[in-house]
């Protein structure tokens, strides 16, 4: 391909000529005029169309097949397939694909445009049942006559608005969450505070104040609950100060095992291991 390329630019820019390109690279004169017609290499096409010698004595069947079904309603037309099955019965003793690639098709758009307008034109005259006995050519007359103009003042079919991807990469509209790609991360300082306290409340929100956390606390517990969080390092204290805002109470795990150690108090855990353990590792750190 680069040296079709090559040879095609000094053939049109630089005019060199057939008969010294072909001393040079020793392409033959017929082939360095295709590389001048053609921007890339045309590959093979057939000259004649390949011989059916075995569908050939069917064709006439086979289109006239087709020319009757035009005149039944299409549920009972024949497929390609139930006109393989016909042929056999005649005595056709080939496979399914020759008769489906002798059965006419389209050869570009154009033509398929042209076959599905000409079908959409012969069948306005079809009567529609349970349509008062009304062609399809007087029920789209009647829409017509019935249809109004469209206004002119322009249809606004967009809402923007101003919004911002929150920690997990996802932005809010309305009340929906749409998660949106992210290139690289984003800094909590290079954030504003109205951003952050908006990440905040959806936190809370999904956290503690979702529907069916809310239903199951409530039937374990019907009073009012308690809102905590127990967290360790912060990297960003100033996101704890917008949760504590939404009425979150913050509890520190080195306050927490302090007052363990000091109250020498040893909790069990869920897992049935000594909290103790924790308050050792603490220790050693």
């Amino acid at each position: 391909m680069d040296q079709w390329i090559e040879l095609r630019r000094k053939i049109r820019n630089q005019e060199v000529p057939l008969r010294q390109l072909q001393r040079e690279t020793g392409i033959h004169r017929q082939t360095l005029r295709k590389i001048r017609d053609n921007s890339q290499p045309p590959g093979y096409q057939r000259t004649n169309p390949i011989k059916k010698s075995k569908i050939g004595p069917y064709l006439d069947r086979i289109k006239a097949i087709i020319e009757d079904d035009k005149q039944v309603h299409k549920k009972q037309r024949h497929t390609a397939k139930k006109i393989w099955e016909t042929l056999q019965s005649k005595g056709f003793d080939d496979g399914y694909t020759i008769v489906k690639d002798a059965v006419p098709q389209v050869k570009d758009y154009d033509e398929l445009n042209r076959l599905l307008r000409d079908c959409c034109q012969s069948d306005l005259n079809r009567t529609l049942r349970g349509k008062r006995s009304l062609s399809k050519k007087q029920l789209v007359a009647e829409d017509c006559n019935s249809s109004i103009a469209l206004p002119d003042d322009k249809f606004d079919y967009r809402k923007s608005t101003s919004t911002f991807a929150s920690s997990v990469s996802l932005v809010r509209y309305d009340t929906n969450d749409y998660s949106v790609p992210v290139t690289g991360t984003v800094s909590v300082h290079k954030r504003t505070s109205n951003e952050l306290k908006v990440c905040a409340q959806e936190w809370v929100q999904k956290k503690f104040l979702m529907q069916k956390k809310c239903a199951l606390r409530k039937s374990l517990y019907p009073g009012k609950w308690q809102h905590e969080l127990v967290v360790n390092e912060v990297r960003h204290p100033k996101e704890l100060d917008f949760i504590k805002k939404e009425g979150v109470k913050i509890l520190y795990l080195a306050d927490i095992i302090e007052q363990l150690r000091s109250d020498k108090t040893c909790i069990k855990s869920a897992a049935g291991k000594d909290l103790i353990e924790l308050v050792m590792l603490k220790t050693k750190q």
